[in-house]
């Protein structure tokens, strides 16, 4: 089995606040990665959560303007970037679909066709967060295959929910891309160890993309490790950041674990006793 060669894009969004922001941003964005990734070859191309437009309360209350439908604005910078660079793309947008407003990542094939959508699952709300009164949640996973391994995408806040990754253990998942708007501000906290957790679990590789700035960066890459001190981890500012995922290392590190000779089939029916202190 070939390697899979992976460009991380840690990229700066602008302000977006009309079409034409936003129009402008997907341009730039475009000539960008492609000033990058025309000088070599990679498999896949990944940026973060909602990366074509401003991740704000500002900006979520113009989404009647800013969001897509499917074969929208991103849509076509994205096929066609694909298409140049020969390359598989998963692209973050707001996509309006015929039950509501959803946060989505679009994986575009290398011949500019849509492989698939995943729409997330979790919808961040409270006081650090505004999804909740925009967006509705997604209801399917996504499995798509490249160079023979099996990689699914998840949108930031689903990392929170380990059913979620075992579900993705189960469908036989090789890479989990969490593409991320990790912000300092409100959502930073234990990221970088909870999603080294996930791949603990799960033995799969992870790869976390956020947008860069001085409030977001430090994407993070995991690939099979066994302690923080298998990660590599990104600073705040916009790079492109080229990581290989090995199918042997990956075996390698499933072999060391070994914990799906030590899982059990079904937690759910363990029965537990309960211990009640006596008057």
């Amino acid at each position: 089995m070939a390697d899979l060669r992976i460009l991380a894009c840690q990229i700066e969004v602008p302000q977006t606040r009309t079409t034409a922001d936003r129009d402008q941003h997907l341009a730039t964005l475009s000539k960008k990665i492609q000033s990058v990734a025309e000088t070599d070859q990679y498999d896949l191309i990944v940026l973060p959560e909602l990366s074509s437009i401003e991740y704000s309360d500002e900006a979520f209350k113009v989404l009647d303007d800013l969001e897509e439908p499917l074969a929208g604005p991103s849509y076509d910078m994205v096929s066609d970037l694909a298409r140049k660079l020969k390359s598989t793309v998963v692209y973050g947008f707001p996509h309006r679909g015929p039950k509501g407003r959803h946060i989505s990542q679009g994986v575009m094939g290398p011949d500019g066709g849509l492989i698939g959508r995943y729409d997330k699952m979790h919808i961040a709300g409270g006081i650090r967060s505004g999804e909740v009164p925009h967006f509705i949640p997604g209801d399917r996973l996504l499995v798509f295959e490249i160079n023979g391994f099996r990689v699914a995408p998840i949108i930031c806040y689903d990392l929170r929910f380990a059913p979620l990754a075992e579900r993705l253990r189960q469908a036989g998942v090789d890479l989990v891309l969490q593409c991320a708007a990790h912000s300092t501000k409100f959502a930073f906290q234990a990221w970088h160890e909870t999603l080294l957790t996930r791949a603990l679990e799960t033995e799969m590789a992870w790869l976390g993309v956020n947008r860069a700035g001085e409030d977001w960066g430090r994407s993070i890459w995991v690939a099979g490790g066994q302690s923080m001190a298998d990660t590599q981890v990104l600073d705040t500012r916009e790079q492109a950041w080229s990581v290989t995922l090995s199918y042997n290392a990956l075996a390698i590190a499933k072999t060391k674990s070994n914990l799906e000779a030590k899982r059990f089939a079904d937690y759910t029916s363990l029965p537990v006793k309960e211990y009640k202190r006596g008057r």
